[in-house]
C-alpha cells in the first residue's frame, strides 16, 4: 500500500483533495517519469492508467486517418484519461506527451475502485472533467475562428498557466502539429510574435516576455484558467 504523508505532491487536482478522498486513491498512486513522445491513451482502446501530472504537457489529440490536432492540453493542472471518470472503456482520443516530467499514475481499475468509494472525490473530479470540457470548446472556437497567431499565443499562455514558467521547449514541427498547421505557418506566426516583444524564439525553445502583451495578440482565442467552469460568454464569440 502506498503512503504518500510526507510526500509533496505538485499536481494542483490532488493537493486540492479532501485528506479521506485522497486516502481513497492512495493505495493504488505512484510516482512515475513521463517521457517526450509517450503516448498514454491510445484512440479506440481501454485505458490502462490515469495520469496526475506534476510537470510537463500533455496533448490530447483528435483526429483521423493520420490526421490529428489538439483538443486539450493537460499539466499539473489536472489528469489524463477524463473519460474513465464517466464510465468510458474506450478512450475518445490520444494522449500524448509533449514535454516529459513527473507525474502520479493510478491503474484504471484503482481508478474506478476509488470512485466507488467515495462521492465527493467522484464529484470533485467530475468538477474538473467540467473545466476540460470548456477547455475543449474554447480549442474548437479558436480553430474555427482565430488566426494563426491567436493560437499560438493562447497555446503559449496555456502552457505557462500549466509549466509556472516562462520557457516552453518545443520545436516549431511540434507546435505545427499541435495546432495542425503547416510549420512555415507557425514560423511566421513566432515572428509576428517575437515582433511584439510577447516571446523570443530559440532553436527548440520560446521564451514568453510580456505574458500581458500575449494575452492582447490571443485576445478572444484564451480565457483565464478561474473562469474555466464559466460558459463561453456571448462577446467572447463576436470578438472574432
Amino acid at each position: 500500500m502506498s503512503n504518500l504523508s510526507g510526500q509533496n505532491m505538485h499536481n494542483a487536482l490532488l493537493e486540492s483533495l479532501a485528506p479521506a478522498d485522497l486516502a481513497c486513491l492512495s493505495p493504488g498512486l505512484a510516482r512515475v517519469q513521463l517521457t517526450s513522445g509517450q503516448v498514454l491513451l491510445s484512440t479506440g482502446t481501454p485505458a490502462e492508467h490515469v495520469c496526475f501530472p506534476e510537470d510537463g504537457l500533455v496533448s490530447l489529440l483528435s483526429g483521423l486517418d493520420g490526421h490529428s490536432i489538439e483538443t486539450g492540453l493537460v499539466g499539473r493542472d489536472g489528469l489524463v484519461g477524463v473519460a474513465v471518470l464517466f464510465g468510458h472503456d474506450r478512450m475518445p482520443h490520444k494522449a500524448v506527451v509533449q514535454l516529459p516530467g513527473p507525474a502520479w499514475r493510478v491503474s484504471a481499475a484503482d481508478f474506478r475502485r476509488a470512485l466507488r468509494q467515495s462521492a465527493t472525490l467522484h464529484e470533485h473530479l467530475l468538477r474538473y472533467a467540467c473545466d476540460y470540457a470548456v477547455q475543449a470548446e474554447q480549442t474548437a472556437f479558436a480553430a474555427g475562428k482565430c488566426t494563426v497567431e491567436q493560437r499560438l499565443a493562447r497555446w503559449l499562455l496555456m502552457a505557462q498557466d500549466r509549466l509556472n514558467r516562462d520557457d516552453v521547449d518545443l520545436t516549431h514541427e511540434c507546435l505545427a502539429n499541435t495546432l495542425g498547421v503547416r510549420r512555415p505557418g507557425v514560423t511566421v506566426a513566432l515572428h509576428v510574435l517575437e515582433g511584439e516583444f510577447a516571446i523570443r524564439s530559440r532553436r527548440g525553445r520560446i521564451t514568453i516576455r510580456c505574458r500581458e502583451r500575449l494575452k492582447r495578440l490571443a485576445g478572444a482565442a484564451y480565457a483565464e484558467p478561474d473562469r474555466a467552469r464559466q460558459p463561453a460568454e456571448p462577446e467572447l464569440i463576436q470578438a472574432a
